[in-house]
């Protein structure tokens, strides 16, 4: 349910680059000292080329301790991608010591400003009562939130949760509203209960 390394790829906090644009820039190899100066200077778009570059190894040796550096000063400047990445990191102990529940408050950070995956793993954490109180209701609004954006994994787990009726009332109609649109986007498992709730010999 946690997204990879691949999530070091962050958005520019005035306008939204797109993943292939950091990439790409990255790729370009642009002089590490330039790029650090800038990094150093508060530019988030070059804190993101450097953590990406860090984290896959471009143009300078692998090192997930500098990728995770890079995340979080972009990430203390309010960009909600990083701050998932952050999340991300601590959760995992990927270029920092793990630490989970220090993992959830940066997740809650993202997810405040609507970053979809940091809301996907909120709805996770508070369904299973996992660093944070068992409560499918809360867990339903972060589900809610992530899937409004189209997160298919969230549409999934929002329409598992109006099928059983956990955390809200059961609805069959909005359950297949919501497994539906996750499994046009190619999720099996929603493509699998929507078999089950269809009547078809498909288990769960």
């Amino acid at each position: 349910m946690l997204a990879t390394w691949a999530l070091f790829l962050v958005l520019n906090a005035e306008a939204q680059v797109d993943i292939d644009s950091i990439r790409a820039k990255a790729e370009q190899r642009e002089d590490m000292d330039s790029l650090k100066t800038r990094a150093d200077q508060g530019d988030i778009e070059a804190q993101c080329i450097l953590s990406y570059r860090y984290a896959k190894g471009i143009g300078v040796e692998k090192d997930e301790v500098e990728g995770f550096k890079w995340s979080r000063k972009a990430g203390e400047q309010g960009n909600a991608l990083a701050q998932f990445t952050v999340g991300f990191c601590y959760s995992q102990g990927i270029g920092v010591d793990k630490d989970e529940v220090e993992g959830v408050k940066w997740y809650l950070k993202a997810a405040e400003q609507g970053e979809p995956l940091s809301q996907m793993n909120l709805g996770f954490l508070y369904y299973e009562g996992r660093l944070v109180p068992k409560d499918n209701a809360e867990a339903v609004k972060w589900f809610r939130k992530s899937a409004d954006q189209g997160n298919a994994i969230s549409q999934c787990d929002l329409g598992l949760c109006y099928f059983k009726g956990d955390g809200v009332q059961k609805d069959r109609v909005e359950a297949v509203k919501w497994l539906r649109k996750s499994a046009d986007q190619g999720n099996a498992r929603a493509s699998k209960v929507l078999a089950s709730i269809e009547g078809k010999k498909s288990k769960w």
